[in-house]
C-alpha cells in the first residue's frame, strides 16, 4: 500500500502559495498530525523547514492531499485547515491550523429580539435554517444573517457596536442550495456563538430522528462552501447493503478496538408539561417500551417542565419525545484502522461514511465521525472514532 501525502497551502482567499512533502521529524510535534471530526473544529499540526516562514500567513489554508496507490489525490475530509499558531525554532517551524469549521465560532448571533433574526422560522427546515432559508423571512438563517448579506452594512439591525468591516464574507464562502431535508425545529439562539446555534439545531434535528451536520468544506483549492449533510456525512457503506465492508479484528482492518455501551444516563420514560401542570392540564408522556423491557428495573424517568405562556401541546409532546431519544445509551467504538486489500481508506470507504463495526461478536452500524491521522517517518497511523446514533 503506497500513501502519498502532500500539503498544498494557499492564502486566506485561496491563492496558491506552495506545496510540500517536507514534514520534519524533529521538535515537540514531529511530522504531520491532523484530526477530522464531523461538524466540530478539528486541528492540524505540522513541522516545516523555516524556509517557508514568510508564506505561513494568518488563515492561510492548508489542504491535505492524500493519494492511495498512485490514484488522483483526494482532499482529506473535503476540507482545509486555517493557520492560527506559529512556533518558531532555529531549524524548524511548527504550525497549528484549525479546521475551517472554526469560522462558525468567529461570530455571535448579534440581533435584537425584536428583529426575529435570532430564532428559527415555523416553515424552514433545520438544514436550510443554517444555510440560507430565504433571507426575506424573519429569522432568515444563521449564515446569511451573521456572515452573509444581512450581516453587512446593508443589513437591518445586526448589533456589532462598531463597523461592518469584513462582516459579509459571502464572496469567500458560498452556500450549498437549500434542500429541506431535515425537520423543522423551533428554537431561539440570540447572542450565542453561531457555532453553538448551528450545533443546537443539529442536535435538535437528531433528537427529532434525523442526523444533521454542517461543515465548511473546500470543493476546490480556492473555494469554500457551507454544506449540510443528512443521514451521514459520507456514503452508506453498511455491511447490510451488500458491499462486504465490515470493520472487525478477524478481518484485519480494525485493531485494538474497544466498543463502549454507556447506559448510565439512560432515560426510557419522560413526562413533559406546560404551565397548567398543577391543574392536571398540558401533560404529555413518551415511553420506549423496548428499552424499558431490557431489565425489570429499567423504567428510568425524566421530567421536562415548559413554562412559556404560549407553549403548545405539540411542543410539550416534542419535549417528552426528545428526552427519551436523548436518553438512549451512548454507543461508540475506537481503534486503529488497518488497510487491507479489500478495505482501504480513500478507496473503499472514507471520513463520514456509515459503516458496520464488530467487536467480540457485537455488531453496530456506525458513522466514521472522527479520524486522527499521524504521519511520521513516512509512516501513516490512523485512529478512528465510530459512533452509533440509532
Amino acid at each position: 500500500m503506497t500513501i502519498d501525502t502532500v500539503l498544498r497551502v494557499t492564502d486566506s482567499a485561496g491563492a496558491f502559495l506552495f506545496e510540500t512533502r517536507q514534514f520534519l521529524d524533529i521538535g515537540n510535534a514531529p511530522g504531520l498530525h491532523y484530526v477530522l471530526s464531523c461538524g466540530k473544529v478539528g486541528a492540524l499540526t505540522v513541522t516545516l523547514p523555516p524556509d517557508y516562514n514568510d508564506l505561513l500567513l494568518k488563515d492561510a489554508r492548508i489542504h491535505v492531499m492524500r493519494s492511495v496507490n498512485g490514484a488522483p489525490a483526494q482532499r482529506e475530509g473535503g476540507s482545509c485547515f486555517l493557520i492560527r499558531r506559529w512556533d518558531y525554532a532555529d531549524d524548524y517551524t511548527v504550525v497549528t491550523a484549525l479546521h475551517a469549521n472554526h469560522i462558525f465560532w468567529r461570530r455571535h448571533v448579534l440581533w435584537a429580539w425584536s428583529t426575529g433574526r435570532g430564532q428559527s422560522s415555523f416553515n424552514i427546515t433545520a438544514d436550510d435554517e443554517i444555510k440560507d432559508g430565504g433571507i426575506s423571512v424573519p429569522g432568515g438563517s444563521i449564515w446569511t444573517n451573521n456572515f452573509g448579506t444581512n450581516a453587512g452594512a446593508g443589513g437591518t439591525g445586526r448589533t456589532t457596536g462598531g463597523s461592518y468591516t469584513q462582516a459579509d464574507i459571502s464572496a469567500y464562502v458560498s452556500l450549498q442550495a437549500d434542500a429541506g431535508a431535515a425537520p423543522i425545529i423551533l428554537m431561539s439562539y440570540y447572542w450565542i456563538p453561531c457555532g453553538d446555534a448551528i450545533g443546537n439545531l443539529c442536535d435538535a434535528s437528531f433528537t427529532a430522528g434525523t442526523y444533521l451536520v454542517a461543515e465548511i468544506v473546500a470543493p476546490t483549492e480556492d473555494t469554500l462552501e457551507l454544506q449540510t449533510f443528512v443521514g451521514q456525512r459520507g456514503q452508506d457503506q453498511r455491511f447490510s447493503t451488500g458491499n462486504g465492508l465490515l470493520f472487525t479484528a478477524s478481518r484485519g482492518n480494525f485493531a485494538n478496538g474497544i466498543l463502549t455501551v454507556d447506559a448510565i444516563n439512560e432515560v426510557t420514560a419522560a413526562v413533559a408539561t406546560g404551565p397548567g401542570r398543577d391543574n392536571g392540564l398540558e401533560v404529555r408522556a413518551t415511553e420506549d417500551l423496548a428499552r424499558m423491557g431490557e431489565s425489570v428495573l429499567n423504567r428510568i424517568e425524566a421530567f421536562v417542565g415548559l413554562d412559556g405562556t404560549n407553549t403548545t401541546v405539540n411542543q410539550i409532546q416534542a419535549a417528552a419525545d426528545a428526552a427519551v431519544r436523548n436518553g438512549r445509551p451512548v454507543i461508540q467504538a475506537r481503534g486503529n484502522l488497518v488497510d487491507t486489500d479489500t478495505c482501504v481508506r480513500g478507496i473503499h470507504y472514507n471520513f463520514g461514511d456509515l459503516v458496520t463495526v464488530e467487536v467480540r461478536g457485537i455488531q453496530y452500524d456506525m458513522r466514521v465521525d472522527l479520524l486522527d491521522v499521524t504521519l511520521t517517518g513516512a509512516v501513516e497511523t490512523t485512529k478512528a472514532g465510530f459512533f452509533y446514533n440509532g
